[in-house]
């Protein structure tokens, strides 16, 4: 009886080191799934959208041609062949990516410049015309009170306005009915 616990104890001991090692083997096949899901997602969607900006033209061509516009539509089609081009070169090439990154830092940065050079112009603007509004209220004030009380005098004789028109409603229609 003895050998047989002994060879059941190995036997259990031999199965659970077997699926120790299977489990682990399993847990790092699915820790790779994500990264080669992810990676060919990745490498789809680049596929996709290099797909997508090589149609682009086309299909803004036919568009451009249902809608009936005869004159611009090789001027557009061209600009959206020429962001294509930029967009698959940016998304492909590194060099060109550090060269529209640099410019375009640049740019904002003389952008930010200027502004910031503007800024007392601005201040004097504002404050100017700060000073003409607070001047012009009381003007501006008073010419509404005005057109409020032009207005309410007036009502009587838009309201008898209304009332000759739309005697003259069936007027015109019996005219309409007779040409």
């Amino acid at each position: 009886m003895r050998p047989s616990a002994q060879s059941d104890r190995s036997f259990t001991q031999s199965a659970k080191k077997h699926r120790s090692l299977s489990l682990k083997e399993s847990e790092l096949k699915y820790r790779k799934l994500p990264e080669s899901s992810s990676r060919s997602l990745k490498r789809h969607s680049q596929a996709v959208s290099g797909v997508i900006s090589i149609v682009a033209p086309t299909i803004t061509a036919f568009g451009l041609a249902l809608m009936g516009v005869q004159d611009d539509w090789i001027a557009i089609t061209a600009l959206v062949s020429l962001t294509g081009f930029l967009f698959r070169l940016y998304q492909s090439n590194e060099q060109f990516r550090n060269s529209v990154t640099t410019v375009w830092s640049q740019v904002t940065s003389v952008i930010s410049s200027a502004i910031t050079a503007l800024q007392p112009v601005f201040d004097a603007f504002s404050q100017y015309f700060g000073q003409i509004a607070a001047e012009l209220a009381p003007q501006f004030a008073e010419t509404m009170n005005v057109m409020v009380t032009s207005l309410a005098t007036l009502k009587p004789a838009f309201a008898d306005l209304g009332a000759a028109i739309a005697e003259l409603g069936p007027t015109f229609a019996q005219l309409g009915t007779t040409l």
